[in-house]
């Protein structure tokens, strides 16, 4: 059955916090996750009009939608990049398969539509995902990111996001070379979607347990290097300080 695949992927932060998190305070995030996913479909179907209604001269108009039929499905790795173990990311496909319309008939989702709304729907479930965070603790640092439209956890080291962005950074790298090839300033959408696709290797099978433990590695080993980077810095001051004493 033809569906839109409608994907919610959560800051890298928030993919880092889980991944060092113990099995309880995981099953929060994941929950605050599908929670923020499933507002964010409702405000879909209160903001978007995204079916077609036909009318007398065979002409067609469009409508907000009652209902959605989806099913969704969870990933918490992104595609790994040449022999890496997959970077942690939270994110969920959802299918919308149909909409339920206000006199409960079952017809398809205008794709267009959906599309049209789709950074407007991400910027919802990343808003929500931010608020449910919040209710357990974390502290969140918001207007990061392209445009200042997204947000991270609050004290993950940057180091930890850059290490675990692998194939963002592959993604980009494939950008700049298409510009510096043709000569272009800047591409649209569908080319940048393209380099995403032509970059993309298939995911390999690797268990949870090598996961957990690669994981745990990379984070201990960027945590203990923004450690001595600190004290490195502390000896330098303190150094400058004696001196100048």
């Amino acid at each position: 059955m033809a569906a839109i695949d409608a994907t919610f992927s959560a800051p890298k932060s928030v993919s880092a916090v889980w991944a060092v998190a113990d099995a309880e305070l995981r099953a929060r995030i994941e929950a605050a996750h599908e929670l923020a996913i499933d507002r964010a479909l409702r405000y879909a179907t209160r903001q978007v009009p995204m079916v077609r209604h036909r009318v007398e001269g065979g002409g067609a108009v469009h409508a907000k939608a009652a209902e959605l039929i989806a099913t969704s499905w969870r990933h918490t790795t992104a595609r790994a990049v040449g022999e890496r173990v997959p970077d942690p990311q939270l994110h969920s496909h959802v299918l919308l398969h149909a909409a339920v319309r206000d006199d409960q008939r079952v017809v398809a989702i205008d794709s267009r539509s959906w599309f049209v709304h789709r950074r407007e729907l991400g910027a919802a479930y990343r808003t929500e995902l931010a608020r449910e965070l919040t209710t357990l603790g974390f502290e969140i640092t918001r207007g990061t990111g392209r445009g200042g439209r997204y947000f991270e956890i609050a004290g993950v080291p940057q180091e930890l996001i850059d290490t675990w962005s692998s194939r963002h950074h592959q993604v980009q790298q494939a950008i700049r070379q298409t510009l510096e090839q043709t000569g272009r300033e800047r591409l649209g959408p569908a080319a940048e979607s393209r380099a995403a696709l032509v970059t993309r290797r298939a995911k390999q099978p690797t268990t949870v347990a090598e996961l957990d433990s690669a994981w745990q590695r990379a984070a201990r080993r960027r945590v203990r290097a923004r450690g001595a980077s600190a004290a490195a810095r502390r000896r330098r001051h303190q150094s400058r300080a004696a001196r100048r004493a």
